[in-house]
C-alpha cells in the first residue's frame, strides 16, 4: 500500500492544491518500465502506484493528442512537421555526401576522351 494509502486524511491534505497532469504519462511510463525490467529490486509499493498511474493515464494520455479527429490532426501536424523537416535535411545531406564521395571514383574509372 502506498504510504499515503488514499485515506480521508491524505485526500484532505490535497484539497485546494493544483497538480500538473502532464507528468502522469511520465509516472506511468516509469512505473511500467521498472515493473518490467527492475522486478528484482522488490519495489513493493510500485504495483499500487502503477495501477493508480494507469487509471489516471487512461484519462490523460488520449487527451494529449486531441479528443477529436480535427484536434488530433492539428496537434499531430505540429509535432510531425519539425521532425519531417529534420529527416528531409538529413536525407539531403546524406545524398549530397554520397554523390560527392562517389563522383571522384566514377570519373577516375572512366577513360579519358
Amino acid at each position: 500500500m502506498l504510504t499515503c494509502g488514499f485515506t480521508d486524511e491524505c485526500l484532505a491534505s490535497f484539497t485546494g492544491k493544483r497538480f500538473d497532469i502532464t507528468q502522469i504519462p511520465d509516472v506511468y511510463d516509469s512505473c511500467k518500465y521498472d515493473l518490467q525490467r527492475n522486478g528484482h529490486l522488490n519495489l513493493d509499493e510500485l504495483d499500487e502506484l502503477f495501477k493508480v498511474a494507469q487509471l489516471l493515464a487512461d484519462g490523460v494520455i488520449p487527451n494529449e493528442y486531441g479528443i477529436n479527429p480535427s484536434q488530433e490532426l492539428k496537434i499531430g501536424s505540429k509535432i510531425a512537421r519539425p521532425l519531417l523537416g529534420e529527416i528531409m535535411i538529413d536525407l539531403r545531406n546524406t545524398s549530397e555526401e554520397a554523390f560527392s564521395v562517389a563522383e571522384p571514383k566514377s570519373t577516375q574509372d572512366e577513360p579519358l576522351k
